[in-house]
């Protein structure tokens, strides 16, 4: 996975690698059941089917909490390499998960996104790795902070425009109950329907967006 900071994604593949043989194979297959149950199945035939494994790899290292464990994999990863830089521990600790609106570019050429989660906007550079995404159009995605610069990662997913209006509503519901499991709950939820949208192409994404447990 490309962040753009090479020290970033070395230590990120080498916690990804590491946790996902050996003793903690059985983490990662708990892990891989539960993004099923949360996110919808993987289906290798998808165009969007590497952004979504890139969506897993990040959700494994950065946030999934085994039953059988009391750390993240990162956590782990940084408690056994006290070596790594604590600028670069504490940007690989900083990840998060939230709704991005693709507000449009920059005179620089940056992308100007605002993050529903926190309500800011942020700047990032364009990233050629990344599906493209138009003006307006919001989607899914993790980023983190070095240095004071954000960086998107891989693994987006774009929700079809014609459920944006409902998504944001909804979006703000949740936000103002200030739950953080919720709100991690609620995007989940969003990536189930996308997937579903592309198991079932004759059903309107509008029909498959059913969001109402939320509202």
């Amino acid at each position: 996975m490309s962040m753009l900071i090479p020290e970033l994604s070395h230590h990120f593949q080498q916690a990804l690698n590491q946790y996902s043989q050996g003793v903690h194979l059985e983490n990662l297959l708990e892990a891989k059941k539960q993004y099923i149950d949360s996110a919808g199945r993987l289906n290798d035939e998808d165009p969007d089917f590497e952004s979504k494994m890139c969506s897993f790899n990040e959700w494994y290292v950065f946030q999934f909490l085994s039953r059988r464990k009391t750390r993240t994999v990162i956590s782990d990863y940084l408690q056994h390499h006290s070596s790594i830089p604590d600028e670069i521990g504490v940007a690989l600790l900083s990840c998060r998960f939230t709704l991005f609106e693709f507000l449009g570019k920059n005179f620089l050429g940056k992308w100007q996104l605002k993050d529903w989660g926190t309500g800011k906007k942020i700047s990032i550079k364009k990233r050629e790795d990344l599906p493209a995404v138009l003006e307006g159009e919001i989607f899914t995605g993790r980023s983190l902070e070095y240095k004071g610069q954000q960086l998107l990662l891989e693994g987006v997913c774009v929700l079809p425009k014609s459920v944006n209006a409902l998504a944001l509503k909804t979006a703000k519901k949740v936000l103002k109950k200030k739950d953080k499991a919720l709100w991690e709950s609620f995007l989940f939820r969003l990536e189930f329907f996308h997937s579903k949208t592309k198991f079932y192409p004759h059903i309107s994404a509008e029909k498959i967006f059913d969001l109402s447990s939320f509202l």
